[in-house]
């Protein structure tokens, strides 16, 4: 009994509610880790991009950090234009487009080569195309 007693207490030893880590609300706060550099949308996934291309060329010894942001968000990028309304047939480019250009993007890259710094421009471009293919929400008459 003792022993139950004791398993009973332990496994309400260190929950959620003894975490003040993030929104209550959420069972996922605390399992769940979102790098800070994570695009919030798909338009901001071609701004990350462009701002961490140009950062690789001035990077002062953080190129290889910046280089791995550039892969993450190039990877994350499907992801992130699934969760829009884009249509498949809109979204297969991007996805095709950021499996081929993450492969190009190897650990230990010491620098980014124009070839590769150019295909990441025409990535960025291919988002930004994407993101006006997006339709606009529609308003249902009865939600006015």
């Amino acid at each position: 009994m003792l022993v139950a007693a004791v398993a009973l207490t332990g496994c309400t030893a260190g929950s959620h509610e003894d975490h003040d880590d993030g929104d209550p609300h959420s069972h996922f706060d605390h399992d769940h880790f979102v790098a800070e550099h994570r695009p919030d949308d798909l338009p901001d996934a071609a701004v990350k991009i462009r701002k961490f291309l140009s950062l690789a060329v001035d990077s002062n010894g953080k190129m290889q950090e910046t280089i791995e942001k550039i892969r993450d968000v190039i990877s994350w990028t499907p992801e992130i234009a699934a969760d829009t309304d884009l249509s498949e047939q809109d979204w297969l480019p991007l996805f095709l487009s950021s499996e081929s250009l993450g492969k190009k993007y190897v650990d230990r890259m010491s620098m980014i080569s124009s070839d590769v710094s150019a295909q990441t421009l025409q990535f960025c471009d291919l988002i930004d195309e994407a993101v006006r293919k997006i339709p606009e929400p529609t308003t249902h008459p009865d939600a006015i």
